[in-house]
């Protein structure tokens, strides 16, 4: 795999799971249903209109930012690009994951109100998923993909270590030299 095919797979997971994080924001997070006596009325909200739901929106913008980079091959810091990358879209996970637990568990608190996880939720904690996956991928091939940048390779990749010194040889004691062959007739 070339470092140019290795550069859009990161660009393409960590850029394509802020687009999934970014859809899910749009998608309704919680479905709440009131039923009061033969009345019953649904009502859910998107994670936009949540104060974690904007949280996810600058990150899943930042993390496009972080992707373009990678999608042109241009990227010259891609351990700290990486890093960031891994931060933001463990936030975007967690918090997933976390609303997830949280609507779970207040799911039916009464027998008049029931509320369920939607769909967006789940979209956004797995644009997080796909992020984390190519943040992973970016650290794991930072020399590589360094190389694509610069003719000097990352300046944040460490140097590869000097090679390893011939061994020395040991002298040996005339009782573990070989005995000399013998004469020829």
């Amino acid at each position: 795999m070339t470092t140019q095919t290795e550069s859009r797979r990161v660009a393409v997971l960590i850029g394509g799971g802020a687009a999934l994080a970014f859809l899910g924001l749009l998608l309704p997070w919680v479905s709440v249903q009131l039923s009061i006596g033969a009345e019953s009325t649904s009502l859910s909200q998107s994670g936009l209109a949540t104060d974690d739901g904007k949280v996810i929106l600058i990150i899943a913008v930042l993390l496009g930012l972080i992707a373009a980079p990678f999608f042109t091959g241009r990227i010259r810091r891609v351990l700290i690009a990486g890093i960031v990358a891994l931060l933001l879209s463990t936030v975007v996970t967690l918090v997933g994951f976390a609303d997830i637990n949280d609507i779970r568990s207040r799911g039916d608190e009464t027998e008049a109100v029931s509320a369920t996880v939607g769909f967006g939720l789940y979209v956004t904690t797995a644009g997080g998923l796909v992020a984390l996956m190519g943040s992973f991928m970016a650290i794991r091939g930072r020399r590589t993909l360094g190389e694509a940048a610069a003719p000097g390779g990352d300046d944040d990749a460490i140097p590869p270590a000097p090679p390893a010194p011939p061994p020395a040889e040991t002298p040996t004691l005339p009782s573990e030299q070989p005995p000399p062959p013998p004469p020829a007739p």
